[in-house]
């Protein structure tokens, strides 16, 4: 008897120790690690390269082997969007001032902060910026370009958002860094989940901080957008987004709740990609300079089949623009000034008005808001530039969009409230300008944006049974265009 129990413990020790190892094995390869310190001499990749910072409260002291981890890190920040562009074939990718003895490091600024860690918060995110700057100007020689990757230690009220300082410079602040802000990490994904959670958002700040703009992707779509959010917490957690980005690196690597990331599934959309690919990181032909658009004409027509019709012995019920059916064709006449502007495309956003504020109530205010970036929601389309028409001096896009594509994320199967959705484009220059421009504005003045309705409509059965189905009010619109396309006898 003895003896079995004795076998019993044993097996039950041995898959206590299993399980142990395999969460935290990778803490015994960092324990392996030898670093090859770097050389003196750092080569430029480009001609305007990212300026990476590592910037310390005065009360604290920095992290052990900060150089080689933020190193590491900044390398994959930077073939992320590589990778991302050349699923497009845009085969660019931002500069950086590589260790010429030891490639595996970058040079990275040290700046101790003359200001404590209780004075380097959110709010003091301008002041922040201005240290930064005051830096390089102090080392004019130093400076690279107008953007900012500064990366911070993992202090309390450490925080990670993009500022702009002006039209042309933009920060990405990253307090991240601890010892195990390691890129020795991302070889596994268990790892990843239980010591890289926020690299999604640091992809996604980024980008913001390279002027993109929030938007996603529709249903038709085999990945999901960074710069989006698919889902919403529930009701009780005040209705914010669950951003698309935390798919990235997974969560509860050390825990019985471990989800693996899904890396190659995050993406830089299409829209980012063109516009990025045009900033000053990522063109040494950029210009900053900012254009104007006037948009002289704008029509939304609706399918021609998008509506049904039920009846019966005595009755009979047609139901017209109903979203899921509905195909819109949506076309836009418009000239830049200066009128010599280059174009790489446009993209249209159809964004709903489901902005919640942080106490959990519905604020149309923050969507109205040009300032406000809350198209998380925004189903996001691209046309190039090379589709356009012209007539006269004007340019005519077209866009067609099937809006069941749309991620809705209010409107589910038996809602019956109705949700006001707006259409706003964004003008992407060649160059690395757009209009709207994300500094100065996000989504554009209220006079570019076209406001129209969903509505869930309950299911009844008399006089007729008709199901449930959400409609819009497009034809209600001034910008109505009448429908398209013309009904095939016999098509359902």
């Amino acid at each position: 008897m003895k003896k079995n129990v004795g076998f019993l413990l044993w097996i039950l020790l041995s898959i206590f120790i299993t399980s142990c190892t395999k969460t935290y094995r990778e803490a015994d390869a960092e324990k392996e690690e030898e670093i090859v310190p770097p050389g003196e001499t750092y080569t430029p990749e480009q001609m305007h390269n990212l300026n990476v910072v590592y910037y310390v409260p005065s009360d604290i002291l920095e992290i052990e082997n900060w150089h080689y981890r933020l190193s590491g890190m900044t390398l994959h920040i930077q073939n992320y969007f590589h990778e991302n562009f050349m699923r497009y074939r845009v085969n660019k990718k931002f500069g950086l001032e590589v260790n010429e003895a030891n490639p595996e490091f970058i040079r990275i600024h040290y700046i101790k902060s003359n200001r404590r860690q209780a004075e380097m918060q959110e709010k003091n995110a301008s002041e922040m910026a201005q240290e930064v700057l005051d830096y390089f100007k102090q080392n004019p020689e130093a400076k690279q370009s107008d953007h900012y990757l500064v990366w911070m230690p993992k202090y309390e009220g450490a925080f990670i958002k993009h500022f702009y300082p002006s039209d042309k410079e933009g920060f990405a602040f990253c307090g991240v860094d601890y010892t195990r802000w390691n890129p020795n990490y991302l070889k596994s994904s268990r790892a990843m989940a239980a010591f890289l959670t926020d690299l999604g958002l640091v992809l996604k700040t980024f980008a913001h901080s390279c002027f993109a703009v929030n938007g996603n992707v529709g249903s038709d779509a085999d990945f999901m957008s960074i710069m989006g959010a698919n889902k919403r917490e529930r009701s009780t957690a005040k209705s914010q987004p669950i951003y698309n980005y935390k798919h990235y690196a997974g969560t509860g690597g050390s825990s019985s709740s471990f989800i693996a990331g899904t890396p190659g599934k995050i993406r830089v959309p299409i829209w980012d990609v063109r516009y990025l690919s045009g900033t000053q990181l990522f063109n040494e032909k950029y210009s900053y300079e900012p254009f104007e658009v006037v948009i002289e004409d704008f029509k939304v027509k609706s399918w021609a089949g998008a509506n049904f019709v039920v009846e019966n012995d005595t009755a009979r019920a047609e139901v017209n623009f109903v979203v899921p059916q509905d195909t819109l064709r949506i076309t836009c006449k418009f000239r830049t000034e200066p009128a010599d502007v280059e174009l790489a495309g446009v993209t249209l956003f159809d964004d709903p008005w489901l902005t919640y504020d942080v106490t959990g109530k519905r604020d149309s205010k923050m969507d109205e808001d040009e300032m406000e970036d809350t198209g998380f929601d925004a189903y996001g389309m691209y046309m190039d530039a090379v589709s356009f028409t012209k007539e006269g001096d004007c340019h005519v896009v077209e866009f067609v969009y099937p809006m069941v594509n749309h991620l809705n994320m209010l409107l589910t199967e038996t809602s019956v409230s109705t949700e006001t959705h707006e259409l706003r484009l964004r003008f992407i220059g060649k160059n690395g300008m757009a209009y709207p421009h994300a500094p100065r504005s996000i989504k554009g003045v209220k006079e570019m944006r076209y406001k129209y309705k969903v509505t869930g409509v309950r299911a009844q059965t008399k006089p007729v049974e008709v199901p449930y189905y959400q409609k819009h009010d497009i034809a209600e619109k001034d910008f109505y265009g009448g429908t398209w396309g013309e009904i095939v006898e016999g098509m359902e």
